[in-house]
């Protein structure tokens, strides 16, 4: 970990500190050769007398398949890994400085950091803007119930529908990209900035005065497309590629303060690492392998193992959806001697194997202590009393639901992490104001609200009268004015 940059002290300038932003599209310099199988993509910021808030942004695309023509593909079963695959390497440049680079295995990353954020039993629309349909299965099989015996022109009705079963094959996951892609429609993907460059995920403010480059080189159709056709011919075509940014106006008392510090010449130091992937080319073919790896870092955050092939093979049936486990049982990191955690995972369970360290609470590994004793993050997010500095410090270890239900959190807390808290724990048990409902009763479970939120104001029902649940709110506000 090293010092990056030098930034104006902006601390002030969160999203309660805009008093308005303005979206506005940046095309890619080399527009010409977008759709080349070869393609970099770069985008030249000069935001040197702008206020720009990134974590809010996008990289938009519009992508679509084809045969090697140019020609639609009807029902032929192919369609985008998770994600789109577009990106093969991506680099983030402010000023000078190179904040964060992957020149090899971009997507896999990507890959690791949304299973990270989306999980399988909890989907959101922002996963789906992505094109984020987790795999359920390593297969292809996109039918949901199958035949558990012998159909002939005697088979009975009763006889049928005793044996139609649940496919334990079928792939959730494949069946929905499919469903998208196929007929060679096109497909909208929206991927926030804050999840393709992890410092707009941690550094969530607005920078101003600064010339920003971001760059990125296209997948092969290979490692984008997923089939099983052998007589595969398909081309992933890139119609279209911009990022979205939000420009801001600070609210006065803001502006006010960022133009003192200015004067005085202030500035924060940043210390900035971000994550990185190690190819280790251990040999698993005989029934044990190891690899040593010395930490450059004074603390390691999380660590994952990541079982794969390295490269994508042209028969699906040689590698995963997912994940490739090799065929493992078993695996543990050893730190000063000590074995970090013993996992078991079942075969095929691609989803877990790689999670599973960090869900074990091994964390926060420095030269001076080694890993900290194994704690249960879902027990300590519900049972302990945290500072909001705490949470915020540990976002991607505590658990959101806990946190949502059982800590006591300011407003400006749960905006801060509004991609991660549970709105219907934060709807039932948190103490809101009128204001607060009233600007965020899209994302409110309003009949918890009504239920719930102790009081409120008689002119703010009225303002929300088609959202609020009159039952409820019958029974449990304060109704006598009305």
């Amino acid at each position: 970990m090293e010092k990056i940059y030098d930034l104006t002290d902006t601390h002030y300038f969160e999203n309660n500190d805009f008093e308005k932003f303005e979206y506005k599209e940046i095309e890619c310099e080399n527009l010409s050769n977008v759709g080349d199988e070869n393609a970099s993509y770069k985008f030249n910021i000069k935001g040197e007398n702008d206020n720009i808030f990134y974590s809010g942004g996008y990289i938009n695309l519009q992508l679509k398949i084809t045969d090697k023509n140019g020609a639609p593909i009807g029902n032929r079963k192919a369609t985008f890994v998770n994600g789109g695959g577009l990106f093969k390497s991506k680099k983030l440049q402010i000023g000078a400085i190179t904040i964060e680079t992957n020149n090899e295995s971009c997507s896999v990353l990507d890959q690791v950091i949304r299973h990270i954020h989306f999980t399988n039993d909890y989907s959101k629309s922002e996963a789906q803007n992505m094109f984020f349909y987790s795999d359920t299965e390593d297969t292809m099989d996109l039918n949901k119930l199958k035949y558990d015996g012998t159909l002939t022109d005697t088979t009975k009705m009763t006889e049928f529908h005793n044996n139609l079963k649940i496919n334990e094959n079928y792939n959730k996951g494949f069946y929905k990209r499919y469903n998208l892609t196929k007929n060679s429609q096109s497909v909208y993907i929206m991927i926030p900035l804050k999840y393709m460059f992890d410092f707009f995920n941690e550094y969530r403010k607005a920078l101003t005065g600064f010339h920003t480059r971001m760059e990125f080189t296209r997948n092969t159709n290979k490692d984008m497309i997923i089939t099983d056709d052998i007589n595969a011919d398909f081309k992933a075509i890139v119609e279209k590629i911009s990022l979205s940014l939000p420009y801001v106006q600070f609210k006065n008392k803001a502006n006010l303060k960022f133009v003192e510090l200015k004067v005085l010449n202030s500035y924060i130091d940043i210390y900035w690492d971000h994550y990185r992937i190690e190819k280790f080319g251990v040999n698993l073919k005989v029934k044990y392998g190891s690899y040593k790896l010395s930490t450059e870092w004074d603390e390691v955050s999380a660590m994952y193992i990541i079982p794969q092939y390295i490269d994508r093979n042209d028969d699906y049936t040689k590698n995963n959806l997912i994940f490739d486990n090799l065929g493992m049982i078993e695996y543990w990191i050893t730190a000063n001697g000590q074995d970090y955690p013993d996992i078991n995972f079942p075969n095929k369970d691609y989803n877990n194997a790689y999670t599973a360290l960090l869900k074990e609470g091994y964390n926060a590994n420095n030269t001076e202590t080694g890993f900290k004793d194994k704690v249960n993050w879902e027990k300590i997010s519900e049972f302990q009393t945290l500072t909001e500095k705490f949470i915020s410090e540990n976002e991607h270890l505590v658990n959101w639901g806990k946190i949502s239900e059982f800590q006591t959190l300011t407003e400006k807390l749960i905006l801060m992490h509004d991609h991660k808290v549970f709105w219907p724990a934060i709807s039932r048990y948190q103490k809101l104001s009128d204001q607060f409902i009233f600007e965020n009763v899209g994302r409110l479970d309003m009949d918890l609200v009504s239920e719930y939120q102790d009081k409120m104001n008689i002119n703010t029902i009225e303002k929300l009268e088609t959202s609020v649940n009159w039952n409820e709110t019958y029974s449990h506000q304060n109704l006598l004015n009305l």
